[in-house]
């Protein structure tokens, strides 16, 4: 295109959309790596697995907790185990890691030094060996008591600590001694963010009820997984036969056959022990627990979206190259008259094509780096740097080659084959093929423009709907604030000295984030069957503040905090799904409770899940543990820089191991925002890319309309002599426009309807399907693209 002659400005434009076309190819490719090997990186990943249980009333749903005694027995009696153990990567609360975090210290030279873990882990067993820790230093295998820990590299880096070394835990007044540092886990793993290892130790161990340990093993031979999980059932039958009837018949028990194999049934259905491999818990879409995970189909919309937009630079690149066909058929045919082959000049075309395309990858080299230098590098997952992206870059050079070498040997033969009479009459572009498949590949554009219009707009009205959603209750001028179980056990007085200030209208308290993709999950038996419900204790005017309907019964009263074993109250989904009726009773923490009322269905998770049953529960007089999350209301118009300011001193003097500044005293809409953050890097992602498909685009109407004004300069020229005026030559250029775009409508509307109807429908609840987006999104295209035609003709 340079050497010969070709449109300074045509070639610029081609280099640059290709250059945007590949740097746009290779950030989406970043994360689409990122979700698509996400704990692959995990030595052996694809013989580690993880032990789950049923949701029990929630049909195929499975969670990532197990019971140890019945973890162990399963261990026990299974040879193809080659390692196992608890490897806690969940807090209940706050969906975090198991300890959450701890403060440390230690003494050097006489002074004390502290040392704040933010994410602390517990382990058991041959845990380390079976997910591939690796100790660096020290050895993994003297974690054996909660004397013990092990620490990252990182860790150890960050805060320059050493093998040996005894840290004093400030909470529990003991000392733990490093006996390890091990390498840091893959960043797109569920392990990446494990600062600190500590034992378990006896924890659970002889506890039937308590089922919130992550169970993780390594299998011998990986392929014999669904044959273990059908030998398990029929030894935990024995097991449970043995345990809970002493081994005796149904007779001697005082139990029909039948009543007998319903009871062991339903132990069954609840300890049915399945295992999920690591290398697919990202993308599973069965679990009721709260980790890092993906959906698969909006990856797969990223990876499209990556793949139209490289297909849109290539289609311009082919149409430019015919845009400049008239100023390089005789040129060409010239060489063919002095005696060039046909081959000559299809490699010399070629060889043109391949520095057009290394000039795009440099500039899209800078433009990868340029965006390494924006705050949009928050968008994507992993790091874009080419160093820690090799494969992906070679993929992206090896893509860009080959593609742009294939796409340009039609066009090298196309304009090499004209004979030298039809490049003297001038008719080489009016050949109908010709006209035909240009018109072809900037419709098919247009078709890739409009699908992105409509799949980024519902993305972005699907993140609007579920952030301006009513969930059921009050959240205005509302903060909230995680604290520890001693201010917890002081709930009364720590509120008392917060409501000294008087922006602070009132002070209530819950177990942890109020919007939490799972908390605790209660597995009870009910008339005969077993249920499965989510529970948050919460303080007894939790009810009142947060602005929840009660249905039937009473709310909360103070003197319930008195009763023996607490109270319930359960949402009308619970009440409808179990068959609940006022002033029944169910098991607890610590025996039968009753429940006093039913409440409103409101949402107290992502709003991708159905509302499922939930309990709110007073523990009583014998708390479990004491809530210690605070939410707190302030007066419309508050100072809320002198409100933190506040809580943080209160907070600091009732608990120091934080200081005033170090509380994270947060919004409540912040903690719906981090609820659909994904979501929102998704529109934010899918909204920049389409608008690059978008220019991309019109620069292929550019270079059309280009082309279409050197063809037709002498009818121009001949209608402007029989008195065709400017504005009715414009509009006989944009008419053939205008058709093309509405005939891509057509096509375009039911693909992209295709496309959101199958994203939506991994929410339950949902923006509705607007008919005025895809009008918008017509209009969008063809002012553009007329406004193109108009100043370029």
């Amino acid at each position: 295109f340079i050497k010969r002659g070709g449109s300074a400005v045509s070639s610029f434009l081609n280099v640059l959309g290709m250059a945007v076309a590949f740097a746009a190819f290779y950030i989406i490719l970043v994360q689409v790596k990122y979700d698509l090997n996400f704990n692959k990186g995990v030595k052996d990943s694809e013989k580690i697995f993880v032990m789950s249980s049923s949701v029990m009333s929630e049909d195929g749903k499975r969670q990532l907790y197990y019971c140890r005694p019945l973890a162990e027995l399963i261990i026990e009696v299974s040879p193809n185990i080659e390692y196992s153990g608890i490897m806690e990567i969940i807090n209940h609360n706050e969906g975090k890691y198991w300890y959450n975090e701890g403060k440390y210290w230690v003494e050097e030279n006489g002074e004390r030094r502290e040392i704040h873990f933010k994410n602390m882990s517990a382990m058991s067993g041959t845990a380390f060996k079976a997910l591939g820790f690796e100790a660096v230093s020290g050895s993994l295998d003297d974690i054996i008591d909660h004397r013990t820990l092990a620490i990252s590299e990182t860790v150890a880096k960050r805060f320059n600590l050493e093998l040996g070394m005894s840290l004093n835990f400030e909470e529990h007044k003991e000392v733990k001694t490093i006996k390890a540092i091990y390498k840091d886990m893959p960043k797109n793993s569920h392990f990446r963010d494990i600062e600190t290892i500590v034992h378990v130790g006896d924890n659970g161990i002889d506890n039937f009820g308590e089922w919130g340990h992550n169970y993780f093993v390594k299998l011998y031979d990986e392929t014999q997984e669904k044959d273990m999980e059908d030998n398990l059932r029929e030894v935990l039958r024995k097991y449970f036969v043995e345990q809970y009837f002493g081994g005796m018949s149904p007779e001697s028990q005082g139990m029909s056959r039948e009543q007998f194999d319903m009871a062991v049934n339903r132990m069954l259905d609840m300890a049915q022990c399945d295992f999920i491999p690591l290398d697919d818990l990202y993308f599973a879409d069965n679990l009721r627990t709260p980790i890092e995970h993906g959906n698969k189909t909006t990856t797969i919309i990223l990876l499209l979206v990556a793949i139209l937009v490289v297909g849109i630079a290539f289609i311009n690149y082919i149409n430019f190259f015919f845009a400049l066909v008239p100023e390089r058929i005789r040129a060409v045919n010239t060489k063919k008259v002095l005696g060039s082959s046909r081959g000559v000049l299809i490699l010399s075309t070629l060889k043109e094509s391949f520095w057009l395309i290394l000039m795009a990858l440099a500039v899209a080299a800078i433009l990868v780096m340029l965006f390494n230098m924006t705050q949009l590098t928050h968008l994507i997952s992993a790091s874009t740097q080419f160093s820690d992206n090799v494969p992906v870059l070679l993929l992206t050079l090896l893509i860009a080659i080959v593609i742009s070498l294939v796409a340009s040997l039609y066009p090298a033969f196309y304009i090499t084959s004209f004979e030298p009479a039809m490049v003297l009459k001038g008719s080489f572009a009016a050949t109908t093929a010709g006209r035909r498949l240009r018109y072809v590949l900037i419709g098919l554009q247009f078709v890739i423009s409009i699908t992105l219009i409509v799949c980024s707009s519902f993305i972005s009205l699907q993140r609007r709907y579920m952030i301006n959603f009513d969930i059921g209750i009050d959240k205005e001028q509302l903060l909230y604030v995680h604290t520890s179980e001693y201010i917890g056990r002081n709930a009364e007085a720590v509120e008392e000295q917060l409501k000294t200030n008087p922006q602070i209208t009132d002070v209530t308290w819950g177990a942890g984030n109020f919007l939490a993709f799972e908390r605790m999950s209660w597995g009870r038996e009910w008339k005969d069957r077993l249920i499965n419900f989510q529970c948050y204790p919460v303080a007894t005017n939790f009810v009142e503040f947060m602005g929840i309907e009660m249905t039937e019964g009473r709310s909360f009263l103070p003197q319930d905090k008195n009763c023996e074993n607490g109270v319930f109250i359960f949402n009308e989904s619970a009440r409808r799904q179990f068959g609940m009726t006022l002033h029944d009773r169910i098991h607890g923490h610590a025996g039968q409770v009753e429940i006093v009322g039913f409440c409103d269905d409101f949402c107290f998770q992502s709003l991708k899940e159905e509302v499922s049953p939930f309990a709110l529960y007073v523990f009583g007089a014998d708390p479990w543990w004491h809530p210690s999350t605070i939410f707190i209301r302030v007066a419309a118009n508050a100072d809320y820089a002198q409100v933190m300011k506040h809580i943080g001193t209160v907070l600091s003097q009732w608990d120091a191991v934080n200081s005033p500044d170090e509380w994270q005293i947060s919004f409540f809409d912040e903690n719906l925002n981090d609820t659909y953050k994904k979501e929102q890097s998704l529109s934010q992602l899918i909204g920049i890319f389409t608008l690059i498909a978008i220019i991309i685009s019109l620069m292929g109407v550019f270079g059309l309309v280009m082309f279409e004004t050197q063809y037709r300069r002498k009818e121009i020229a001949l209608r402007r002599v029989n008195g065709a005026s400017v504005n009715e030559i414009l509009a006989m250029f944009c008419s053939r426009f205008v058709k093309i775009v509405l005939v891509c409508f057509v096509l375009a509307t039911p693909l992209s309807w295709l496309i959101v109807n199958r994203y939506l429908s991994t929410f339950a609840h949902r923006c509705p399907m607007y008919w005025w987006v895809f009008v918008l999104a017509l209009l969008a295209v063809l002012f553009v693209t007329i406004l193109v035609v108009v100043l370029r003709s």
